[in-house]
């Protein structure tokens, strides 16, 4: 493909390909829900990571063989409903708010119970080199996710219940997880519970989180806490103004997407409150995304200094972020739109021709393999909420918030 079609055109073949396939399907890291006798991997955490990568690498969907089947997840639920919600405030959609409705309703339904507040997590288990976990272990990103998508919602219609609701999250990061405090460092909050690694992105955007619902709640304590989650990433930013994934030997590594969640933190919390110490860092740090993740042809790079894999969510995230940069610099809609186009011709695939065009974006392309699996959390949902973003940042929509303010 020479040329990519129109991202307006791009988002409503994605929602065709979405409506017919619905949000269940296979996930790059649900290796370990495996049956028998396949599931043995997972008594040595080295050879689940193995097998992780493995099935997450193969460019054959090998999970049938294996006794893994699609499911839905709360993370894509998050991404759907923020999407829906976007259409509803841009107008001509009469169906968006009711779609909108009908996902926060399962994600209420998706909570995992038993915690001091609302929170969500993998319907598999899952490992990395940092934790093991059983299926439906909630974490901080996943709950930061839904709780900023009823926000949304009440900044929107105003309805208390989503208030509460995404209130509630903020008891789980300080009661379950808990914040780690390092006195005049600032704190830093748990990416599970009993997880010892200080993760950079997540704590970024638990702080910007909880800065944004002080404002609806009125409790000091909670903006007090965002403030000093977002001390702490600002203590730790790099010379050349990127962020490592996480404190230590382990997480130094700089990627794409996790600095774009840093990124989108900052902005939101230099929007909500003027303090020249966020706002330098993050023009630091998109003086660094722009320069080195991202190719001069506007191909998001997943490594600095390293393209491929061409990887669907780094992607995804590498459109939102620029369409959201929009609100602090205007000039930033056309890079987002050169970026759209790069991904588009790179990894959307058509499905249905004609003026009903289906289609999807594949998983990635490597220097060599391409993988196809239309994974629905880790693509599908997050590629469309990142292009509704881009069309509000082309109509010149403003966050949600600042129109809850003036309502108030």
């Amino acid at each position: 493909m020479n040329t990519a079609p129109a991202p307006a055109l791009v988002e409503a073949a994605l929602r065709r390909w979405l409506d017919a396939h619905g949000i269940a399907s296979y996930d790059p890291y649900d290796a370990l829900d495996c049956g028998r006798p396949w599931s043995l991997v997972r008594r040595s955490r080295f050879l689940a990571r193995l097998w992780t990568q493995l099935l997450k690498r193969s460019p054959l969907n090998l999970r049938p063989l294996v006794g893994i089947r699609p499911h839905a997840s709360a993370k894509s639920l998050a991404d759907l409903a923020a999407a829906a919600l976007l259409r509803q405030r841009l107008g001509g959609d009469p169906g968006a708010g009711a779609a909108a409705r009908d996902l926060l309703g399962a994600l209420r339904r998706a909570v995992v119970p038993g915690h001091r507040g609302a929170c969500w997590g993998m319907p598999t288990a899952y490992v990395s080199r940092f934790i093991a976990v059983e299926a439906r272990t909630p974490n901080l990103f996943w709950s930061v996710v839904a709780a900023q998508a009823f926000l949304e919602a009440f900044e929107m219609e105003g309805d208390r219940s989503d208030l509460a609701l995404a209130r509630s999250v903020a008891d789980f990061l300080r009661g379950d997880l808990g914040a780690v405090d390092e006195g005049d460092g600032g704190v830093w909050f748990r990416y599970f519970a009993h997880h010892e690694a200080a993760v950079y992105n997540v704590t970024a955007l638990a702080g910007a989180f909880l800065l944004r619902l002080s404002r609806h709640t009125g409790e000091s304590d909670l903006a007090s806490l965002g403030r000093r989650a977002l001390h702490f990433v600002l203590q730790h930013q790099n010379g050349d103004g990127s962020w490592d994934y996480a404190r230590g030997p382990e997480g130094r590594w700089v990627d794409g997407f996790h600095t774009g969640y840093v990124l989108e933190a900052l902005l939101q919390a230099s929007l909500l409150e003027r303090n020249p110490d966020w706002e330098a860092a993050l023009r630091r740090g998109v003086r660094f995304y722009h320069e080195q993740l991202f190719t001069a042809d506007h191909v998001p790079r997943y490594l600095a200094g390293r393209l491929h894999p061409i990887e669907v969510q780094n992607c995804a995230q590498a459109i939102q972020t620029l369409a959201l940069l929009c609100w602090w610099d205007a000039k930033e809609l056309e890079r987002a739109q050169a970026v759209t186009r790069a991904v588009t011709r790179l990894l959307f695939r058509c499905t249905r021709q004609g003026p009903e065009e289906a289609g999807y974006f594949l998983l990635s392309r490597g220097r060599f393999v391409t993988n196809p699996l239309p994974a629905v959390r880790w693509g599908q949902a997050p590629m469309l909420l990142a292009l509704t973003h881009l069309r509000a940042a082309a109509a010149g929509l403003r966050p949600a918030w600042e129109s809850a303010e003036r309502r108030a």
